[in-house]
Protein backbone atom coordinates (compact mmCIF):
# COMPACT_ATOMS: atom_id res chain seq x y z
CA UNK A 1 0.00 0.00 0.00
CA UNK A 2 3.17 1.99 0.75
CA UNK A 3 4.25 1.89 -2.30
CA UNK A 4 1.23 2.69 -4.39
CA UNK A 5 0.35 5.67 -2.57
CA UNK A 6 4.34 6.81 -3.15
CA UNK A 7 3.73 5.82 -7.02
CA UNK A 8 0.14 7.91 -6.75
CA UNK A 9 2.40 10.90 -5.44
CA UNK A 10 4.93 10.54 -8.32
CA UNK A 11 2.38 10.84 -10.58
CA UNK A 12 0.83 13.37 -9.22
CA UNK A 13 3.66 15.62 -9.21
CA UNK A 14 5.23 14.29 -12.53
CA UNK A 15 1.22 15.33 -14.23
CA UNK A 16 1.18 18.69 -12.70
CA UNK A 17 5.05 19.58 -13.33
CA UNK A 18 4.29 18.37 -16.73
CA UNK A 19 1.10 20.91 -16.93
CA UNK A 20 3.20 23.99 -16.11
CA UNK A 21 5.67 23.52 -18.55
CA UNK A 22 3.01 23.39 -21.05
CA UNK A 23 1.21 26.77 -19.80
CA UNK A 24 4.95 28.85 -19.51
CA UNK A 25 7.18 27.11 -21.84
CA UNK A 26 5.60 29.62 -24.87
CA UNK A 27 7.02 32.47 -22.69
CA UNK A 28 10.28 33.58 -21.58
CA UNK A 29 11.38 36.56 -18.89
CA UNK A 30 12.46 39.99 -20.70
CA UNK A 31 13.41 41.15 -17.74
CA UNK A 32 15.23 38.25 -15.23
CA UNK A 33 14.86 40.76 -11.98
CA UNK A 34 18.42 40.28 -11.23
CA UNK A 35 20.62 42.93 -13.74
CA UNK A 36 19.73 44.67 -17.41
CA UNK A 37 22.63 43.26 -19.07
CA UNK A 38 20.36 42.58 -22.06
CA UNK A 39 19.37 46.08 -22.30
CA UNK A 40 20.48 49.46 -22.92
CA UNK A 41 19.45 53.20 -22.18
CA UNK A 42 18.81 55.24 -25.27
CA UNK A 43 19.03 58.85 -25.18
CA UNK A 44 18.08 60.23 -22.03
CA UNK A 45 19.72 60.36 -18.36
CA UNK A 46 16.92 58.98 -16.57
CA UNK A 47 17.86 56.04 -14.14
CA UNK A 48 17.29 52.72 -14.08
CA UNK A 49 17.65 50.43 -11.03
CA UNK A 50 16.60 47.03 -9.70
CA UNK A 51 14.67 46.89 -6.42
CA UNK A 52 13.07 43.95 -4.93
CA UNK A 53 12.82 42.24 -8.39
CA UNK A 54 11.03 45.39 -9.56
CA UNK A 55 12.77 47.68 -12.38
CA UNK A 56 12.38 51.19 -11.42
CA UNK A 57 12.43 54.04 -13.80
CA UNK A 58 13.51 57.64 -11.74
CA UNK A 59 12.55 61.02 -13.25
CA UNK A 60 15.95 63.20 -13.47
CA UNK A 61 15.92 67.21 -14.60
CA UNK A 62 16.59 68.19 -17.76
CA UNK A 63 16.95 65.13 -19.75
CA UNK A 64 14.87 64.12 -22.83
CA UNK A 65 12.68 61.53 -22.70
CA UNK A 66 15.04 58.49 -21.42
CA UNK A 67 14.35 54.50 -23.28
CA UNK A 68 15.97 51.58 -21.43
CA UNK A 69 15.45 49.08 -24.74
CA UNK A 70 16.40 45.54 -25.32
CA UNK A 71 19.17 44.78 -27.23
CA UNK A 72 17.10 42.40 -28.86
CA UNK A 73 14.87 43.59 -31.75
CA UNK A 74 11.27 41.69 -31.95
CA UNK A 75 8.60 41.39 -34.97
CA UNK A 76 5.90 39.59 -33.92
CA UNK A 77 5.01 38.43 -30.41
CA UNK A 78 2.87 38.89 -27.61
CA UNK A 79 3.86 41.04 -24.56
CA UNK A 80 2.96 41.19 -21.06
CA UNK A 81 3.92 42.90 -17.86
CA UNK A 82 2.58 44.93 -14.86
CA UNK A 83 3.60 48.69 -13.86
CA UNK A 84 2.68 51.44 -11.87
CA UNK A 85 3.48 54.87 -12.41
CA UNK A 86 3.82 58.00 -10.08
CA UNK A 87 1.39 60.71 -11.31
CA UNK A 88 1.23 63.03 -13.01
CA UNK A 89 4.30 61.32 -14.38
CA UNK A 90 3.63 60.48 -18.49
CA UNK A 91 5.18 56.69 -19.62
CA UNK A 92 5.12 54.56 -22.38
CA UNK A 93 6.10 50.95 -23.55
CA UNK A 94 8.28 51.40 -26.88
CA UNK A 95 7.51 48.37 -29.46
CA UNK A 96 9.08 47.96 -33.41
CA UNK A 97 10.99 50.71 -32.20
CA UNK A 98 14.64 52.12 -33.67
CA UNK A 99 17.21 54.34 -33.15
CA UNK A 100 19.43 54.82 -35.87
CA UNK A 101 21.96 57.32 -36.34
CA UNK A 102 20.44 59.05 -39.47
CA UNK A 103 17.02 59.71 -37.96
CA UNK A 104 16.79 63.08 -35.93
CA UNK A 105 20.55 61.78 -34.51
CA UNK A 106 19.32 58.74 -33.09
CA UNK A 107 15.95 59.51 -31.10
CA UNK A 108 14.13 56.99 -30.48
CA UNK A 109 10.95 56.48 -32.66
CA UNK A 110 8.57 53.87 -32.89
CA UNK A 111 5.55 52.62 -31.82
CA UNK A 112 4.79 53.72 -27.89
CA UNK A 113 1.76 51.94 -25.68
CA UNK A 114 0.74 54.73 -23.54
CA UNK A 115 0.43 55.30 -20.10
CA UNK A 116 -1.29 57.97 -18.83
CA UNK A 117 -2.35 59.12 -15.45
CA UNK A 118 -4.06 62.23 -16.72
CA UNK A 119 -7.49 62.84 -16.56
CA UNK A 120 -7.16 62.62 -20.76
CA UNK A 121 -7.18 58.57 -19.63
CA UNK A 122 -5.43 57.53 -22.95
CA UNK A 123 -3.97 54.89 -21.28
CA UNK A 124 -3.58 51.89 -23.83
CA UNK A 125 -3.83 53.95 -26.81
CA UNK A 126 -1.04 53.90 -29.32
CA UNK A 127 1.29 56.84 -30.16
CA UNK A 128 3.98 56.94 -32.54
CA UNK A 129 7.12 58.33 -30.94
CA UNK A 130 9.44 60.55 -33.17
CA UNK A 131 7.11 60.14 -36.05
CA UNK A 132 3.17 60.72 -36.51
CA UNK A 133 2.19 61.14 -33.10
CA UNK A 134 -1.30 60.00 -32.08
CA UNK A 135 -2.30 57.03 -34.43
CA UNK A 136 -4.92 55.40 -31.83
CA UNK A 137 -6.01 57.79 -29.25
CA UNK A 138 -9.06 56.70 -27.42
CA UNK A 139 -11.68 58.82 -28.96
CA UNK A 140 -13.70 55.46 -30.42
CA UNK A 141 -12.80 53.71 -27.34
CA UNK A 142 -14.48 55.41 -24.37
CA UNK A 143 -14.52 51.57 -22.36
CA UNK A 144 -10.98 51.62 -23.33
CA UNK A 145 -10.32 54.70 -21.37
CA UNK A 146 -11.54 52.84 -18.19
CA UNK A 147 -9.24 50.15 -18.02
CA UNK A 148 -5.96 51.99 -16.48
CA UNK A 149 -6.59 52.90 -12.32
CA UNK A 150 -3.58 55.13 -10.69
CA UNK A 151 -1.56 54.16 -8.22
CA UNK A 152 -2.28 50.81 -8.07
CA UNK A 153 -0.65 47.65 -10.57
CA UNK A 154 -1.63 47.64 -14.16
CA UNK A 155 -1.58 44.19 -16.51
CA UNK A 156 -0.87 45.42 -19.77
CA UNK A 157 -1.17 42.82 -23.17
CA UNK A 158 0.33 43.64 -26.27
CA UNK A 159 -0.15 41.37 -28.87
CA UNK A 160 1.80 42.54 -32.24
CA UNK A 161 1.16 40.40 -35.10
CA UNK A 162 1.56 41.17 -38.82
CA UNK A 163 -0.22 44.45 -39.60
CA UNK A 164 -2.29 43.87 -36.34
CA UNK A 165 -1.39 45.71 -32.59
CA UNK A 166 -3.96 45.18 -30.47
CA UNK A 167 -3.57 46.20 -26.53
CA UNK A 168 -5.56 45.20 -23.13
CA UNK A 169 -5.28 47.25 -19.74
CA UNK A 170 -6.27 45.24 -16.59
CA UNK A 171 -8.25 42.89 -19.66
CA UNK A 172 -10.10 45.87 -20.99
CA UNK A 173 -8.76 46.03 -24.29
CA UNK A 174 -7.75 49.71 -25.17
CA UNK A 175 -6.24 49.31 -29.12
CA UNK A 176 -7.08 47.86 -32.05
CA UNK A 177 -4.61 49.35 -34.65
CA UNK A 178 -3.94 48.00 -38.26
CA UNK A 179 -0.42 49.97 -39.74
CA UNK A 180 2.45 48.23 -41.54
CA UNK A 181 5.21 51.23 -41.33
CA UNK A 182 7.38 49.29 -39.03
CA UNK A 183 7.23 45.58 -38.46
CA UNK A 184 10.57 44.78 -36.52
CA UNK A 185 12.26 46.76 -33.53
CA UNK A 186 13.51 46.84 -30.23
CA UNK A 187 11.18 47.24 -27.08
CA UNK A 188 11.37 49.98 -24.55
CA UNK A 189 10.44 51.29 -21.07
CA UNK A 190 10.39 54.66 -21.27
CA UNK A 191 10.53 57.71 -18.32
CA UNK A 192 9.53 60.92 -19.95
CA UNK A 193 11.00 64.32 -19.93
CA UNK A 194 10.10 66.48 -16.58
CA UNK A 195 12.14 69.38 -18.03
CA UNK A 196 12.88 71.96 -14.83
CA UNK A 197 9.70 70.96 -12.89
CA UNK A 198 11.68 70.08 -10.06
CA UNK A 199 8.05 68.87 -8.47
CA UNK A 200 8.26 65.75 -10.50
CA UNK A 201 12.34 65.06 -9.30
CA UNK A 202 11.93 61.33 -8.27
CA UNK A 203 8.51 60.35 -9.47
CA UNK A 204 8.96 56.73 -11.08
CA UNK A 205 7.68 54.29 -13.32
CA UNK A 206 7.80 51.12 -12.05
CA UNK A 207 7.60 47.11 -14.23
CA UNK A 208 7.25 44.01 -13.05
CA UNK A 209 6.50 40.26 -14.50
CA UNK A 210 7.94 41.26 -18.02
CA UNK A 211 7.66 38.32 -20.36
CA UNK A 212 7.34 37.55 -24.10
CA UNK A 213 6.10 34.92 -26.56
CA UNK A 214 7.67 35.09 -30.01
CA UNK A 215 6.38 31.39 -30.65
CA UNK A 216 3.39 29.75 -31.25
CA UNK A 217 1.24 32.91 -31.43
CA UNK A 218 -1.63 31.80 -33.19
CA UNK A 219 -2.58 29.54 -30.34
CA UNK A 220 -1.83 32.45 -27.72
CA UNK A 221 -3.33 35.49 -29.55
CA UNK A 222 -6.69 36.35 -28.28
CA UNK A 223 -9.82 36.43 -31.03
CA UNK A 224 -11.40 39.32 -32.04
CA UNK A 225 -14.52 40.42 -30.11
CA UNK A 226 -15.43 42.35 -32.89
CA UNK A 227 -15.93 45.49 -30.46
CA UNK A 228 -12.90 47.46 -30.18
CA UNK A 229 -13.23 49.93 -32.88
CA UNK A 230 -10.23 49.47 -35.61
CA UNK A 231 -7.70 51.85 -36.84
CA UNK A 232 -6.84 50.75 -40.12
CA UNK A 233 -3.93 52.81 -41.55
CA UNK A 234 -2.37 50.05 -44.32
CA UNK A 235 -3.05 52.29 -47.05
CA UNK A 236 -5.88 51.65 -49.76
CA UNK A 237 -5.88 48.08 -48.12
CA UNK A 238 -9.77 46.82 -46.36
CA UNK A 239 -9.34 44.90 -43.70
CA UNK A 240 -11.46 41.95 -42.80
CA UNK A 241 -13.03 43.77 -40.47
CA UNK A 242 -13.58 46.31 -42.81
CA UNK A 243 -15.25 43.51 -45.50
CA UNK A 244 -17.29 42.36 -42.77
CA UNK A 245 -18.65 45.46 -41.90
CA UNK A 246 -19.80 46.51 -45.76
CA UNK A 247 -16.60 48.99 -46.87
CA UNK A 248 -15.94 49.54 -50.21
CA UNK A 249 -12.14 50.63 -51.50
CA UNK A 250 -12.80 53.53 -53.63
CA UNK A 251 -10.39 54.18 -56.36
CA UNK A 252 -8.44 51.04 -56.66
CA UNK A 253 -6.59 51.01 -60.12
CA UNK A 254 -3.92 54.15 -57.99
CA UNK A 255 -2.05 54.69 -55.11
CA UNK A 256 -2.63 57.94 -54.88
CA UNK A 257 -5.29 60.30 -56.22
CA UNK A 258 -3.35 63.63 -57.13
CA UNK A 259 -6.26 66.20 -58.18
CA UNK A 260 -5.77 69.03 -60.75
CA UNK A 261 -6.70 72.18 -59.60
CA UNK A 262 -10.34 73.03 -59.79
CA UNK A 263 -11.40 69.46 -61.04
CA UNK A 264 -13.69 67.97 -58.62
CA UNK A 265 -14.27 64.12 -58.92
CA UNK A 266 -17.49 62.22 -58.12
CA UNK A 267 -17.11 59.08 -57.09
CA UNK A 268 -20.35 58.16 -55.19
CA UNK A 269 -23.79 58.43 -54.13
CA UNK A 270 -25.44 57.84 -50.67
CA UNK A 271 -27.80 59.44 -48.30
CA UNK A 272 -26.38 57.84 -44.88
CA UNK A 273 -22.80 56.83 -44.77
CA UNK A 274 -19.31 56.22 -43.26
CA UNK A 275 -16.19 57.40 -45.21
CA UNK A 276 -12.63 57.15 -44.54
CA UNK A 277 -9.94 58.67 -46.25
CA UNK A 278 -6.27 59.64 -46.09
CA UNK A 279 -5.05 63.39 -47.14
CA UNK A 280 -2.10 64.92 -47.91
CA UNK A 281 -1.27 68.38 -48.52
CA UNK A 282 1.61 71.19 -49.26
CA UNK A 283 1.69 74.66 -48.85
CA UNK A 284 -0.86 77.31 -49.49
CA UNK A 285 -3.42 74.32 -50.43
CA UNK A 286 -7.40 74.19 -50.21
CA UNK A 287 -9.42 71.30 -51.18
CA UNK A 288 -11.68 68.66 -49.53
CA UNK A 289 -14.80 66.59 -49.55
CA UNK A 290 -18.27 67.35 -50.49
CA UNK A 291 -21.43 65.77 -50.25
CA UNK A 292 -24.85 66.80 -49.61
CA UNK A 293 -25.73 69.23 -52.44
CA UNK A 294 -28.60 70.42 -53.48
CA UNK A 295 -30.60 72.45 -56.34
CA UNK A 296 -29.37 76.16 -55.02
CA UNK A 297 -25.77 75.01 -55.27
CA UNK A 298 -25.56 74.56 -51.25
CA UNK A 299 -23.06 71.97 -49.93
CA UNK A 300 -21.53 70.37 -46.83
CA UNK A 301 -17.90 70.17 -47.01
CA UNK A 302 -15.37 68.48 -44.79
CA UNK A 303 -12.56 71.28 -45.42
CA UNK A 304 -9.06 70.93 -46.29
CA UNK A 305 -6.59 73.46 -45.57
CA UNK A 306 -3.32 74.54 -44.41
CA UNK A 307 -4.58 76.06 -41.11
CA UNK A 308 -1.36 78.44 -40.67
CA UNK A 309 -2.04 80.06 -44.04
CA UNK A 310 -5.21 81.54 -42.44
CA UNK A 311 -5.17 84.70 -40.87
CA UNK A 312 -5.26 84.10 -37.06
CA UNK A 313 -8.97 85.42 -36.31
CA UNK A 314 -10.32 82.55 -39.06
CA UNK A 315 -7.76 79.57 -37.64
CA UNK A 316 -10.15 78.51 -35.19
CA UNK A 317 -13.33 79.14 -37.39
CA UNK A 318 -15.25 77.68 -40.01
CA UNK A 319 -12.78 78.03 -42.49
CA UNK A 320 -10.84 75.80 -40.55
CA UNK A 321 -9.12 72.41 -40.80
CA UNK A 322 -11.59 69.74 -40.90
CA UNK A 323 -14.11 71.97 -40.11
CA UNK A 324 -17.87 71.89 -41.60
CA UNK A 325 -16.81 74.45 -43.95
CA UNK A 326 -18.74 77.82 -43.65
CA UNK A 327 -21.09 76.39 -41.52
CA UNK A 328 -19.43 74.73 -38.17
CA UNK A 329 -16.16 75.05 -36.72
CA UNK A 330 -13.59 72.18 -36.03
CA UNK A 331 -12.31 71.84 -32.35
CA UNK A 332 -10.92 68.91 -30.73
CA UNK A 333 -14.26 67.31 -28.67
CA UNK A 334 -12.74 64.26 -27.55
CA UNK A 335 -10.31 66.45 -25.49
CA UNK A 336 -11.83 70.06 -25.27
CA UNK A 337 -8.91 72.33 -25.37
CA UNK A 338 -6.91 70.33 -27.22
CA UNK A 339 -5.35 70.40 -30.30
CA UNK A 340 -6.34 69.10 -33.61
CA UNK A 341 -3.17 67.27 -33.86
CA UNK A 342 -2.47 67.72 -37.44
CA UNK A 343 0.47 65.79 -38.73
CA UNK A 344 1.63 68.19 -40.77
CA UNK A 345 2.59 69.72 -44.40
CA UNK A 346 3.75 66.33 -46.89
CA UNK A 347 2.44 63.88 -44.19
CA UNK A 348 -0.46 61.76 -44.38
CA UNK A 349 -3.59 62.64 -42.68
CA UNK A 350 -6.59 60.44 -41.90
CA UNK A 351 -10.21 61.57 -42.11
CA UNK A 352 -13.91 60.60 -41.91
CA UNK A 353 -17.22 61.81 -42.66
CA UNK A 354 -20.07 60.19 -40.79
CA UNK A 355 -23.87 60.92 -41.32
CA UNK A 356 -26.01 58.96 -39.58
CA UNK A 357 -29.48 59.36 -38.41
CA UNK A 358 -29.85 62.88 -38.76
CA UNK A 359 -26.21 63.90 -37.40
CA UNK A 360 -22.93 64.71 -39.26
CA UNK A 361 -19.60 63.74 -37.77
CA UNK A 362 -16.11 64.97 -38.87
CA UNK A 363 -12.83 63.16 -38.18
CA UNK A 364 -9.58 63.52 -37.92
CA UNK A 365 -6.46 61.48 -36.90
CA UNK A 366 -9.03 59.32 -34.54
CA UNK A 367 -10.13 62.63 -33.23
CA UNK A 368 -14.02 63.86 -33.56
CA UNK A 369 -13.58 67.46 -34.66
CA UNK A 370 -17.05 67.93 -35.57
CA UNK A 371 -20.60 66.77 -34.85
CA UNK A 372 -24.04 68.87 -35.96
CA UNK A 373 -27.70 67.73 -36.23
CA UNK A 374 -28.53 68.52 -39.84
CA UNK A 375 -31.53 69.83 -38.96
CA UNK A 376 -30.04 73.07 -37.46
CA UNK A 377 -27.97 73.27 -40.85
CA UNK A 378 -30.66 75.45 -42.43
CA UNK A 379 -30.05 73.56 -45.52
CA UNK A 380 -32.65 73.62 -48.40
CA UNK A 381 -31.59 69.77 -48.29
CA UNK A 382 -34.06 66.48 -48.73
CA UNK A 383 -33.95 63.08 -47.99
CA UNK A 384 -32.20 60.96 -50.45
CA UNK A 385 -29.09 59.70 -52.41
CA UNK A 386 -26.72 62.87 -52.45
CA UNK A 387 -23.53 63.26 -54.92
CA UNK A 388 -20.31 62.53 -52.94
CA UNK A 389 -17.00 64.38 -54.62
CA UNK A 390 -12.99 64.87 -53.74
CA UNK A 391 -11.60 68.62 -55.05
CA UNK A 392 -9.40 70.80 -55.01
CA UNK A 393 -9.37 74.86 -55.40
CA UNK A 394 -5.81 75.64 -55.39
CA UNK A 395 -1.73 74.50 -54.09
CA UNK A 396 -1.31 70.53 -53.54
CA UNK A 397 -4.56 67.49 -52.27
CA UNK A 398 -3.85 64.23 -52.40
CA UNK A 399 -5.96 61.25 -51.09
CA UNK A 400 -5.41 57.55 -50.96
CA UNK A 401 -7.25 54.81 -48.98
CA UNK A 402 -10.68 56.21 -49.56
CA UNK A 403 -12.95 53.46 -48.48
CA UNK A 404 -16.76 53.89 -48.26
CA UNK A 405 -19.61 52.06 -46.42
CA UNK A 406 -23.29 53.16 -46.96
CA UNK A 407 -25.50 52.90 -44.28
CA UNK A 408 -28.98 52.00 -43.23
CA UNK A 409 -31.50 54.86 -43.96
CA UNK A 410 -32.48 57.54 -41.39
Amino acid sequence: MKWFLLFILVLFFSCGQSNKTSKTSDWELLFNEQNLNNWEVRNGTAEYSIEEKVLVGTAKLNTPNTFLCTKRMYDDFILELELKVDKPLNSGIQIRSNSIPDYQKGRVHGYQVEVDPSQRAFSGGIYDEGRRDWIYPLCENSAGRKGFKNDVWNKYRIEAIGPSIRVWVNGIQTANLRDDLTSEGFIGLQVHDIGKDSSMVGKTVQWRNIKIATNNLEKLQTPDDGKTPEINLVPNQLSEREKKEGYELIFTNTDTIILKEGEPIDFATAENFDLKFDFLIGENPEGGIEYFSNKNGEKCSFQIIDNNSLPQAKQKGDQSLASLKGMIASQNICVPGGDRDFRGLGKWNTGRIIVKNGKIEHWMNGYKMVEKDISELNLNWKKGTHQISIFNTMGIVNFRSIRLRKLSPF
